[in-house]
């Protein structure tokens, strides 16, 4: 077998993330299920400290930095994230490289009698929970310090969610995935809080009140020391095209010019998640992470890489991608468009799921673009051109079919002194990165 082969089986599998209309069975798709499927391949989920990481902005971005934070204090790392851009093996890294193909496939082939007794039992598995259990199974086998793992849609019922212990990370809660996580703030972050195990660390992001309190008094309620890094104090020193510097003051020390290579003010504000995890598991008294030190914080950020998250990909013009993918973080992402770059105008690329807040997004990002190219993801569940045409009112946007036709459109009508930005979805961002690199 090859590792196509492997992968054309894997996505035989129920593939939550590509259905164009998700049922989540709640009862399918508890982890106690996949829990037993881990039992029968070795429980590889109990062979090293873990990092699990929720929320619904940054998680990867604070996986990364972690990571290459990690990786330059000497430990053997291994991160598992989602979705993937280019390639499936992106989300399943050693030291933050991909997983080679060969490695890949000898986990696989480790999984594939399970995987083959499921599927003649019909008691199917997800694609995210076969990709779990080769991330773990691989991080097994490579003996790592320490497992870095994001959360893939929620918290109570996600596949990660099978740790007996851990260190939990929330990042910023927005609303996202409400038709499966709730309608409102409090109930998304009570399903994403699960991931909080007893006796254990909880760091979070800065958070709205509602939001913080049911963190809180989850991490209180399960004896549990809390860290809240919205305590901590950090100023912007300098922030531009090529990343930021800045000071941080936390309630145990002070870090002056500490360069971050991501771009933006919504990475700093990352990169201080990242600082209050490094604190708290300083005190955990895990053997194999006594020893980590001030001096390798600073030079994982300043290293850390992380594909699609306002990534420049050429000049004159800027090609900027970047994967918002809700309101609030394309919000964000108009703010940082402004403040970082320099450019005469603006010509964005969108496509998005149907099932998104379009609307909102593009109230969001519409005022600051000169040209407006919509198109369409190379997804199920993509919106229509069409449609999202209809919504904007007194402009002429342009449809096109895919993303290699919407950035011939951009280059033919872009001088050297403008931007193209690609957004909407980090679908579409995989694909611009594809077809950018093979100009």
């Amino acid at each position: 077998m090859t590792y196509e082969d492997a992968i054309s089986y894997i996505y035989s599998f129920v593939d939550y993330e590509r259905l164009t209309s998700p049922s989540y069975d709640k009862k399918e798709r508890s982890p106690v299920l996949f829990k037993r499927f881990l039992r029968n391949i070795g429980s590889p989920e109990e062979s090293f400290p873990v990092i699990h990481i929720a929320g619904t902005k940054g998680k990867g971005s604070v996986a990364m930095m972690l990571t290459f934070i990690l990786k330059e204090a000497g430990f053997r790392v291994g991160t598992y994230t989602s979705p993937h851009l280019t390639d499936v093996r992106e989300r399943i890294m050693l030291d933050g490289c991909p997983i080679e193909k060969e490695e890949f496939l000898n986990q696989f082939l480790e999984i594939l009698p399970e995987l083959k007794k499921r599927k003649k039992e019909r008691t199917y598995r997800t694609v995210f929970e076969i990709l779990t259990a080769i991330s773990l199974l691989y991080f097994k086998e490579k003996e790592v310090d320490i497992g870095i793992i994001e959360v893939g849609l929620g918290g109570r019922l996600d596949a990660t969610n099978v740790f007996e212990k851990s260190t939990a990370v929330i990042t910023n809660i927005s609303l996202d995935h409400t038709k499966i996580l709730g309608n409102t703030l409090k109930e998304i972050a009570e399903d994403k809080s699960e991931i909080i195990k007893p006796d254990s660390l909880v760091v979070s992001s800065p958070q709205r009140e509602d939001v913080m309190r049911v963190i809180r008094e989850k991490a209180l309620a399960r004896n549990c020391k809390f860290l809240y890094t919205e305590d901590y104090k950090y100023t912007i020193k300098e922030k531009n095209e090529r990343g930021s510097v800045f000071d941080v003051k936390t309630k145990e020390r002070e870090y002056r010019d500490i360069e971050l290579s991501l771009l933006g003010a919504f990475q700093i504000e990352n990169a201080v998640t990242a600082i209050g995890v490094v604190e708290g598991i300083r005190d955990l008294k895990i053997e194999r992470l006594k020893d980590l030190s001030e001096d390798a914080l600073y030079r994982g950020l300043t290293s850390v890489q992380w594909k699609g998250r306002l990534e420049i990909l050429r000049h004159s013009p800027y090609l900027v991608i970047d994967g918002a993918h809700n309101v609030y973080s394309m919000e964000v992402l108009a703010k940082e468009i402004k403040d970082i770059f320099d450019y005469e105008r603006l010509i964005l690329i969108f496509g998005v799921n149907r099932d998104k807040d379009i609307k909102g997004m593009l109230k969001a990002i519409v005022p600051l673009s000169d040209e407006i190219i919509f198109t369409r993801v190379n997804f199920p569940r993509s919106a229509d051109p069409l449609v999202m045409r209809d919504i904007v009112k007194g402009r002429s946007p342009v449809v096109s079919k895919d993303i290699k036709e919407a950035l011939e459109i951009a280059y033919g009508i872009a001088t050297q002194r403008d931007l193209i930005l690609v957004t909407g979805s980090l679908y579409l961002v995989g694909e611009a990165i594809k077809v950018s690199s093979r100009e």
